[in-house]
C-alpha cells in the first residue's frame, strides 16, 4: 500500500480562489488506514475548510468499504451517479489520497480540476489497520534481489535522517517522539546477505 500524510491546512487553503466550490474526496483503503483520508478525516477536512471560509459543496469517500479510490469504475460510479449533481457543480476536487487517487478522480470527472490533499511518503506492508512497515521509497530503480531483500534507499542513514526531518514538523497534534517508531540496522558485510524484512517501521496510528 501507499502511505500518505495530510498536507498542512495552510498549504491546502492556497489552492482555492474566492468563491470556488470544492468537493472533498477521500479513499477508503490506503488513506483510511493511514488516517489521512478515510471517512472521519474527509468529513473533518470539509468542516475545517468551511470554518475557514471555503465553499464546500460536498464530501465523499466512495464505497463499498475498503475499496481504493484508484479503482476507476467505482470512483466514476460514485462521482457520476451517486454525487452527479455535486460533481457538475464543483469547480475543483480536493483529494485525500495518494497520487493515483488524484489522477483517478481527474479521469472519473473527465478532466476536472484536482488538488492533492496528501503527500505520498512511502510504499509499505500493512501489518495491521494502524501499523505499516516501510519498505519501498518508490525510487524507480529496484535492486532488492542484489541486496538480499534490503531496501538500500529506504534503510540508508541519510534517508532516515531526511525522512525524520521532513515528517517531524508535519505530525498532527497530539504527537510525541514515540509516535514514530524507528529501528536501524547497518548493512551486512559483503557475502553475508540474507533475506530479511526491513526494520524501518513507522506507527501511523498516532499521526
Amino acid at each position: 500500500m501507499h502511505a500518505t500524510i495530510q498536507k498542512p491546512i495552510e498549504e491546502i487553503l492556497k489552492y482555492f480562489k474566492p468563491e470556488e466550490k470544492v468537493f472533498v474526496v477521500g479513499c477508503d483503503n490506503c488513506a483510511a488506514k493511514c488516517h489521512s483520508g478515510g471517512i472521519p478525516e474527509t468529513r473533518e477536512m470539509a468542516n475545517r475548510l468551511k470554518k475557514r471560509g471555503v465553499e464546500v459543496i460536498a464530501w465523499c469517500v466512495p464505497q463499498p468499504a475498503g475499496v481504493s479510490l484508484c479503482k476507476l469504475a467505482n470512483t466514476k460510479r460514485a462521482l457520476q451517479e451517486e454525487y452527479g449533481k455535486q460533481t457538475k457543480d464543483a469547480d475543483s476536487f480536493l483529494i485525500l489520497s495518494c497520487g493515483q487517487g488524484v489522477h483517478t478522480v481527474m479521469d472519473a470527472t473527465q478532466g476536472g480540476m484536482v488538488h492533492p490533499g496528501c503527500d505520498t511518503i512511502f510504499g509499505g506492508e500493512t501489518v495491521s489497520d494502524d501499523f505499516i512497515t516501510e519498505f519501498c521509497s518508490l525510487c524507480g530503480d529496484c535492486i532488492v534481489d542484489y541486496t538480499g531483500g534490503l531496501w538500500p534507499v529506504t534503510n540508508s542513514k541519510a534517508s532516515l535522517t531526511a525522512s525524520l526531518a521532513r515528517w517531524w514538523p508535519r505530525a498532527p497534534i497530539p504527537w510525541s517522539p514515540r509516535s514514530l517508531k524507528w529501528k536501524r540496522r547497518s548493512m551486512p558485510e559483503p557475502g553475508s546477505f540474507r533475506r530479511r524484512r526491513s526494520t524501518n517501521r513507522r506507527n501511523l496510528s498516532n499521526l
